[in-house]
């Protein structure tokens, strides 16, 4: 396996955990968002973290 190949196999793993959590989070995020009645800036929904990770990948 050449140089190429060995980072695309790894970008593909990378790509693959990421779609993991994102589909974790999207599991997670009704009942964060129940349990967390904080003030917006104090308190991070599972909804915003999911809204980053989506928007780095692409």
């Amino acid at each position: 396996m050449n140089g190429l190949e060995e980072e695309n196999s790894r970008l593909r793993l990378l790509l693959a955990g990421a779609v993991l959590d994102s589909a974790m989070l999207r599991e997670v995020s009704g009942k964060s968002s129940e349990v967390c009645r904080q003030p917006p800036d104090s308190c991070l929904s599972a909804g915003d973290v999911r809204g980053q990770g989506e928007a780095s990948l692409f």
